[in-house]
């Protein structure tokens, strides 16, 4: 599962997306555009996840509630924006309906875990337990 949160809000996490069948390693923002994410994974996959899709209210009301260690539950209102130079900026991944999420599998064929991403320009970089370092052409991004 990969948790977002809102770290003015550090109570429960906004939203639990399902995520890779093994633990994720590492989780990277593309630099220049943070609608994308990229996640690697114990399971040898590599995620693109897109928010660009999404949209959100200005004020979402959320109820979390569950039965593990220190879960506690909670209900508390998110506001998912933030002033950025004066103008309020929306971000999406602070919206509880990611149903609009695009998720792209960039390596599935991999037999060995995917210990780490990196980005430089349009270049997705991933560390492999393989000792091998693969590298993917990425799309212009949105």
């Amino acid at each position: 599962v990969l948790g977002i949160w809102d770290l003015r809000q550090e109570k429960s996490p906004v939203s639990l997306l399902e995520a890779h069948n093994g633990p994720v390693w590492e989780v990277k923002f593309h630099k220049t555009n943070s609608d994308h994410l990229f996640t690697c994974s114990e399971d040898g996959a590599v995620w693109h996840w897109d928010s660009s899709l999404v949209g959100a209210s200005h004020m979402v009301q959320t109820q979390i509630t569950g039965t593990g260690a220190g879960s506690g539950g909670a209900n508390f209102s998110v506001n998912p924006s933030f002033q950025f130079g004066g103008s309020e900026t929306l971000n999406k991944w602070l919206s509880p309906d990611n149903s609009k999420m695009e998720i792209n599998s960039l390596i599935d064929d991999n037999i060995l875990p995917v210990n780490s991403v990196d980005i430089e320009s349009q270049t997705l970089l991933c560390g492999t337990d393989s000792e091998s370092i693969i590298t993917i052409r990425l799309p212009s991004m949105r």
